[in-house]
């Protein structure tokens, strides 16, 4: 069982939609179902690369159409395998997952929304677990 009582955000989520049962504070946070990758830039004193010919996605240039399509690539075929698993995880569509558009959900949304199954304090899932 989990407990969400802040926020239980991407790969965070992704760790509380594999428990049987979620519970969230009604002012928790949950969901960003989605990847995102962070490039740094280029420092004026790193050292050139060259990357061999039958190599070019190695390393992508992010800063060229054919180089951005590669990692957009990488980025989508992640959040795909993110997206099937949280949507096997709670019973769920992928496409219905999808749809959430990697939107945060808010206490009671979230768990009509189906990321989450109810209400409750931290207290009363300690409560829970402790009778069973």
């Amino acid at each position: 069982m989990a407990y969400v009582g802040g926020m239980a955000a991407s790969a965070c989520y992704l760790l509380a939609a594999g428990c049987d049962r979620i519970v969230l504070d009604p002012m928790a946070l949950v969901g960003s179902v989605g990847v995102v990758m962070s490039i740094p830039p280029k420092r004026p004193d790193a050292p050139m690369e060259i990357v061999s010919s039958q190599s070019p996605d190695k390393r992508p240039d992010h800063t060229t159409e054919p180089g951005k399509a590669v990692l957009q690539n990488t980025v989508d075929t992640l959040a795909q395998v993110f997206i099937d698993t949280v949507a096997e995880y709670r019973g769920l569509s992928a496409a219905h997952v999808a749809a959430s558009k990697g939107a945060l959900f808010v206490g009671q949304k979230a768990v009509a929304y189906g990321l989450a199954d109810g209400l409750g304090t931290l207290e009363s899932v300690i409560a829970d677990l402790a009778s069973r």
